[in-house]
């Protein structure tokens, strides 16, 4: 609500209450609930921002494994050789980092696309 109330331009104001716990207690399940958060969660990334929460991590993933490439293309050069889990690893992180960072592109222009849209 915090979120939305921001967006719109409202201004909010803490109020004190009093509350207690002991009387009429929630009836949905815990972790039902948490998941259902966690979700609107996710789903104000995917929307809001996702070239702060897919593109900067997805780059970072990637620069990682294009240096774990630069590190092993060295060693080789010197006579060294390569383990099965490094090659393993280089390519996870440049194949996560490459997907995060298109990912978080693609959901940036449709986001783009739709507040257009809503707009008109």
């Amino acid at each position: 609500m915090l979120a939305d109330a921001g967006k719109a331009g409202l201004r909010t104001k803490e109020v004190e209450i009093d509350v207690r716990y002991d009387v009429d207690c929630s009836t949905k399940n815990p972790i039902h609930h948490g998941l259902e958060v966690l979700l609107m969660i996710l789903k104000d990334i995917k929307f809001d921002n996702p070239l702060f929460y897919f593109t900067i991590p997805g780059i970072s993933l990637g620069a990682g494994g294009l240096y774990m490439v630069v590190h092993f293309l060295q060693t080789f050069s010197m006579g060294g050789g390569l383990s099965f889990g490094f090659a393993m690893l280089m390519i996870l992180l440049i194949a996560a980092g490459s997907f995060m960072a298109l990912t978080g592109i693609m959901l940036h222009s449709m986001s783009t696309i739709l507040k257009g849209v809503r707009a008109a």
